[in-house]
């Protein structure tokens, strides 16, 4: 293909590129989804510009790139995003739209369906053009009204549909599941949705029928905020051999329901699986799923105040057989626990450079590994026991640990906890509690690299005081360099007792000012922070 000609001067390298090339920088530039320009779950605008922006003021630069832009009805059908064609005006949307001719229609955004905008352009938009539809991902706020006509406009067959991801919002007369009119998801689509691939959907008008047979070839199931019957789910899981991204946020009791064959349903492209809800449902289904090596698992589980030893022996086998599938193979390099009397969580804040990369869905929320448990009555008699699973692989990558401990106080307390501290062994930057920090002072040879230690504690000074000399005084014993101590953002804590321990940085923000203070330089003054600085100054 021969070069095009541009207004620009003939020695501009950009003058050179062919008008594939071009239309290939062009489609690029038209992609909405990466970056993501709008996130349904948060309902915010994420970039300044958007595609549709971006392609306008390119089709004005000259009049060859108009040309090439104005002839590529696929450019202008990838970025309808909502927000963008709402500020456009009605003449505005009417032209891109006849600029798409008829080529397939991504759509993107947030919409009220009671305003004109909803109940003129978007409704019309899906009415008349749904076979080209390729693309739909919105969030929706409805009324009684405006409901059943929406969903009615799913129900004739989708040819072109590949990605389909509804959020709805409803007026507060319609907040609940039971007052909403709805349709059997059996009928979306007319069971006509050759290409689809990827579902997603939040509070829905419709009773979901899980054994629609469009539902198998799905590589993401996105399923949030409507009861979900788990013997059916599991069923229909079955089928799904191409399933990448499941997520389940909400099962119906089911209280006769038997525990499945751990493993018996394979899912070998299995990559993310998110499941929020009772404990019982959502071990049950984590335990009879077999994901690809390196899933990585969301779990959000409430415990019922009478939770049986059965549940509690299931849970254990799902942290051990998923942390020994990720926690193998991943390289963590930041890691966030937290365990007390209710409360049980343990997260993957940041891979490092040499972890494997997952590809996922456009929409697929799950990046990292993350465990969840809320415990309104201590499901052992020492919760920390929960972590042993994930202490069995290599941590050693780990260089940053957020660890909180706040309801720990006894030595009985600590049996796992001293497996924390020696299998993180690598650690260099340390963010704990006051009793992460006790802890830590029962060995000085504990965490030998640590460089920094950030204390999210301010007001036990004098509890303070006595273990940081146990700590100062048995890392000097041991040779071991002592941490710098971050105090945070705003302390009020009056630390110069901390002057005598010669050549210690510490480190605090003040009204956001980054401030620093090396321990006998002549100042102790600096070291009542906040409220105890104003105290020392009285006197």
């Amino acid at each position: 293909m021969y070069p095009i000609e541009t207004t620009s001067s003939s020695s501009s390298p950009i003058s050179k590129l062919s008008s594939d090339i071009l239309w290939e920088i062009f489609t690029m530039n038209a992609d909405m989804y990466h970056p993501l320009e709008y996130d349904l779950d948060s309902n915010e605008s994420l970039v300044h510009q958007s595609a549709l922006d971006t392609t306008l003021t390119t089709s004005r630069v000259c009049e060859s790139w108009r040309n090439l832009l104005l002839g590529s009805s696929s450019i202008w059908g990838r970025m309808l995003q909502l927000e963008r064609l709402r500020a456009l005006g009605k003449e505005g949307r009417e032209e891109i739209l006849r600029r798409t001719g008829d080529a397939p229609l991504s759509i993107l955004g947030y919409v009220v369906d009671s305003t004109e905008f909803g109940r003129g352009f978007l409704s019309l938009l899906l009415r008349d053009e749904w076979s080209r539809i390729r693309k739909l991902h919105i969030r929706l706020k409805v009324s009684d009204e405006s409901l059943l006509s929406f969903s009615n406009t799913c129900l004739p067959p989708a040819p072109s549909l590949e990605s389909f991801n509804i959020r709805f919002e409803y007026d507060d007369a319609f907040a609940t599941v039971e007052n909403r009119p709805g349709v059997n998801a059996g009928d979306l689509f007319s069971g006509d949705v050759p290409v689809l691939e990827e579902f997603a959907m939040t509070s829905p008008p419709f009773t979901l029928n899980l054994q629609a047979p469009w539902m198998i070839h799905l590589r993401v199931l996105k399923l949030t905020g409507q009861e979900i019957n788990i013997v059916e789910i599991m069923t229909t899981i079955k089928q799904m051999y191409r399933l990448e991204h499941l997520s389940v946020t909400r099962f119906r009791d089911h209280p006769h329901f038997e525990t499945p064959v751990p493993e018996s349903i394979a899912l070998p492209h299995l990559t993310h699986l998110e499941l929020n809800g009772r404990l019982r449902p959502v071990t049950l289904l984590a335990l009879a799923i077999k994901p690809a090596v390196y899933c990585m698992l969301g779990l959000d589980a409430l415990i019922r105040s009478h939770t049986d030893l059965t549940d509690a022996n299931d849970l254990m086998q799902v942290l051990t057989r998923y942390g020994e599938s990720y926690f193998s193979r991943a390289k963590v390099s930041s890691l966030d626990i937290n365990i007390n009397t209710y409360m049980f969580v343990i997260k993957v804040l940041r891979l490092s450079d040499h972890s494997p990369v997952i590809p996922s869905s456009e929409f697929a929320t799950l990046h990292t590994f993350h465990v969840r448990l809320l415990l309104p009555s201590p499901l052992f008699e020492d919760n920390s026991i929960l972590i042993s699973p994930f202490l069995m692989h290599d941590v050693s990558t780990v260089r940053n640990l957020y660890l909180r401990l706040d309801s720990f106080d006894t030595a009985a307390d600590f049996i796992h906890i001293d497996s924390i501290f020696r299998s993180f062994s690598a650690v260099q930057i340390l963010e704990t509690d006051f009793m992460g920090f006790k802890y830590l002072t029962k060995s000085g040879s504990l965490l030998p690299d640590l460089r920094t230690l950030e204390i999210k504690w301010y007001t036990l000074e004098d509890k303070f005081q006595e273990c940081f000399w146990t700590f100062y005084t048995n890392r000097k014993n041991l040779r071991l360099s002592v941490p710098n101590l971050d105090f945070g953002k705003d302390p009020t804590s009056d630390l110069r007792f901390l002057d005598a321990a010669e050549g210690l940085k510490i480190i605090w923000e003040e009204g956001g000012v980054k401030k620093e203070y090396v321990c006998g330089s002549g100042d102790e003054r600096k070291l009542a922070l906040g409220a105890a600085s104003r105290l020392v100054q009285s006197r």
